[in-house]
């Protein structure tokens, strides 16, 4: 398949490994395509059955294990079903069978346990002809990562009076009333419950019932329980309201800085979240833009954002000074507003007939709105620009490429992509994916995703000539 025309699927589309995963709507199939490899046209590897429906699925790759030495896809499925794929090849190498009554619709891993964690839907609602018991709120089974083996099968009991419960990164998050967030050690709930096997399950026994979870190590209250964790520099980001969050400690849930992440007309909110690298940054980024935020305890990142030719000024020395704060680094539509300062001046004269000089603001006029991906082998940030020409049209104007750890400008990609959404659809949602020398702008707009593949090229001193 030629690059330079786009691939458009309905709905379902991940890209992980240098791999493009596609539902073909005609075939019910799942295709995968090889992106990478530097040649003009993508090849298709292998297609598998899209049904019974993918829930969930992720990609393994463990150099300590033979059977995980070449990547594997790890599909789990809406009829109980954990399967294994070589992502090269798609062939079917390994099918787990889980539950009859009880569907497990999500996965999580925990690379530092070698764990993969699978979570069950809320039980409270009982299948017709489900053995599944009153009292049981959730499960989840625990699998060691590599090779695939059962671990653990935790019960969560409704004696816990839980709304909710999930479990990322050694924590077991709990969800209660009005907002209420509790974190527990997984690890502790493990090693203080006494070991128990009930009755035989579909084939799994369950192991570990929890009643009470023990010790709390952190609680708050969160609207509609949102909750983002740093465990590098402990700490957290949680929603205030559908539009305002916080950053705050985790030790003594002092509140660090507050951002407001309102929506124009056209676009929805701005999305808030920790950079996916080791530097413990927050982004804001959307039709505000994009901010970047400093956490305290990170500011030995505070000399590689300082200007090439000149120190910080007194007022950012200040705050880069001041560890309980927050401090804003990077302000993309700040650098446009500099860049753009005196081609959208005017001159004139005021009443007393004195000269002024008028500067539109580029935040007033701009109907602009970013995303954002970060290529973490490069340290590249790739910053998507899209703009609101017409009610139903939506122009991809350029990507910009910054240095994720200086956050200064690499390399402008103007782009030309325009999506018109059908009536019935309310917005165009753009993403971006940046891996190595392949870029890729993928538009959804209703039940329609296209894609647009591009290949990166070094940039020459004859290419700048042409």
């Amino acid at each position: 398949m030629d690059v330079n025309k786009p691939l458009k699927s309905c709905g379902y589309l991940r890209y992980d490994y240098g791999k493009l995963f596609i539902r073909n709507s005609e075939t019910k199939t799942i295709d995968c395509y090889s992106v990478q490899g530097g040649v003009k046209y993508i090849r298709k590897l292998w297609s598998i059955p899209a049904k019974p429906r993918w829930t969930d699925e992720t990609i393994v790759l463990d150099a300590k294990h033979q059977q995980f030495f070449q990547p594997n896809l790890i599909v789990l499925r809406e009829n109980s079903r954990l399967e294994r794929f070589s992502l090269q090849t798609g062939v079917l190498l390994e099918t787990i069978h889980l539950y009859k009554d009880v569907k497990f619709t999500e996965m999580a891993e925990d690379l530092e346990r070698n764990w993969l964690v699978l979570k069950s839907t809320n039980q409270s609602i009982r299948l017709p002809g489900s053995r599944a018991t009153g009292k049981v709120l959730l499960r989840f089974l625990i699998f060691e990562r590599a090779p695939l083996k059962v671990l653990h099968h935790i019960e969560i009991r409704r004696s816990c009076k839980a709304k909710d419960v999930s479990i990322s990164n050694g924590l077991l998050m709990v969800l209660g009333e009005k907002g209420m967030i509790r974190l527990y050690s997984i690890d502790d709930v493990i090693r203080n419950i006494d070991n128990v096997v009930v009755n035989k399950v579909d084939g799994h026994l369950v192991n570990i019932q929890v009643s009470e979870f023990g010790d709390c190590l952190f609680e708050l209250s969160s609207h509609h329980h949102y909750l983002e964790i740093n465990q590098n520099y402990k700490i957290y980001i949680k929603a205030e309201s559908e539009v305002e969050f916080s950053v705050g400690r985790l030790v003594d849930n002092y509140i660090l800085g507050q951002e407001s992440c309102s929506a124009n007309l056209n676009h929805e909110p701005d999305a808030i979240s920790f950079m996916p690298d080791d530097t413990g940054r927050i982004m804001k980024y959307g039709s505000s833009g994009l901010k970047i935020y400093q956490p305290p305890s990170s500011y030995s990142f505070s000399n590689s954002i300082r200007s090439e030719s000149s120190q910080p000024d007194g007022k950012v020395l200040n705050q880069l000074l001041d560890t309980n704060k927050l401090v804003l680094v990077f302000d993309l539509w700040k650098v446009k507003d500099d860049a753009m300062g005196k081609e959208n001046s005017s001159s004139g004269f005021s009443r007393s007939g004195r000269r002024v000089n008028r500067t539109q603001s580029y935040q007033e006029l701009s109907t602009e709105s970013v995303s954002v991906n970060l290529e973490d082998e490069l340290d590249i940030l790739g910053v998507l620009i899209t703009s609101q020409i017409e009610e139903d049209i939506v122009h991809a104007k350029e990507i910009k490429l910054l240095d994720s750890r200086t956050l200064t400008e690499l390399r402008t990609i103007p782009l030309d992509l325009y999506d018109s959404r059908p009536g019935v659809c309310m917005s165009s949602e753009f993403s971006l994916v940046l891996d190595l020398d392949t870029l890729i702008v993928t538009v959804k707009s209703g039940s329609k995703t296209t894609s647009h593949i591009y290949r990166l090229m070094e940039i020459t001193e004859k290419s700048q000539q042409n």
